[in-house]
């Protein structure tokens, strides 16, 4: 068994200010931090940590963001040697800001839009690996942020055992058209609200409406999972909503707080754990990273989330 994270990688870097800008002043970070950075980058980075056998799919330029990326991913041994690196790509780049008077985070982020033409000699790596993977007989997972259309529309179909997991950060053509793969769906509350143009995800009608598209546009037999932030995460199972509470944390930075969801609802996956365990397990690994500032530089050890002592927040009404 093995993991594919196809997606967005890109070079991370944080500035956290006393208040979100006026606009058309100037403003000072009170800190300044960098990393490599993407919802399947991060994902790929954490489930390199903890152990297990991941492949990165992704394209960047080999330019200097592009090789610090490489060289970081390489750290925890994540493989990217299916990844498209050459110069005819652009190595995404985002700038992060961190209000440290609310704790939110606005990301501006600068990568190509263009439709990726996939060259032969790269579908013949990529084919390498797919045949590689449907010589196992064992089931593989694959994490999947729309990022990388033509890629996931290449490598998907092709992959005989599987189980594919969306994140969907943001309401995107890619991610819609990528759904029916998709055995497990998991949307944000922005995509959500987006999805059913509804702003407040906390009625029951606007959640059931939403998990219910989403369960349409989705592979046969999918789950479809919405995430909201402080007030948990929301299945629908056997037609009915599930609610998991979120873990009572201090929030401080909470940029990665979807991409270490999903990279360690995957880690739960790989374990066969049950559903309620895979996102009990997800959020407290979330809500650990969010207590502290960056990324990459503060993701938790599988020891310390599996020792944590912050506890569940109430069910909601």
């Amino acid at each position: 068994m093995a993991v594919l994270t196809i997606g967005l990688s890109c070079y991370d870097q944080f500035f956290f200010i006393p208040d979100y800008p006026v606009e058309d002043h100037k403003i000072f970070s009170t800190e300044f931090l960098e990393s490599g950075g993407g919802p399947c980058g991060n994902a790929s980075y954490l489930l390199g940590l903890w152990g297990i056998n991941v492949y990165h799919i992704t394209s960047l330029k080999n330019d200097i963001y592009g090789t610090y990326i490489i060289s970081e991913l390489n750290s925890v041994n994540v493989n990217i040697e299916y990844s498209i690196i050459n110069h005819d790509q652009i190595t995404p780049l985002s700038t992060i800001l961190i209000n440290e008077k609310n704790k939110s985070r606005t990301i501006i982020t600068n990568k190509s839009n263009k439709t990726k033409k996939i060259c032969n000699s790269d579908r013949n790596r990529l084919q390498l690996l797919i045949d590689k993977l449907n010589k196992d007989k064992g089931v593989h997972i694959i994490l999947i942020d729309g990022h990388e259309y033509e890629l996931s529309e290449f490598i998907i179909p092709k992959i005989s055992n599987k189980i594919v997991v969306m994140d969907a950060g943001n309401l995107r053509e890619s991610n819609l058209k990528l759904a029916k793969y998709t055995d497990y769906f998991i949307a944000s509350e922005h995509f959500a609200q987006d999805l059913i143009n509804e702003k407040n995800m906390l009625l029951r009608k606007n959640q059931i409406l939403a998990l219910k598209m989403i369960e349409e546009i989705s592979a046969p037999e999918n789950t479809p999972i919405i995430t909201l932030g402080e007030y948990g995460v929301i299945s629908l199972e056997n037609k009915e909503i599930c609610h998991y509470s979120a873990y009572d944390c201090v929030p401080v930075d909470t940029t990665g707080a979807g991409d270490i969801f999903h990279g360690a609802f995957v880690f739960g996956l790989c374990q066969k754990w049950d559903l309620e365990r895979v996102i009990y397990f997800s959020n407290l690994a979330s809500a650990i990273s969010i207590e502290k500032k960056g990324v990459r530089h503060i993701l938790p050890s599988l020891a310390e989330v599996q020792n944590s002592k912050l506890s569940l927040k109430p069910q909601l009404k």
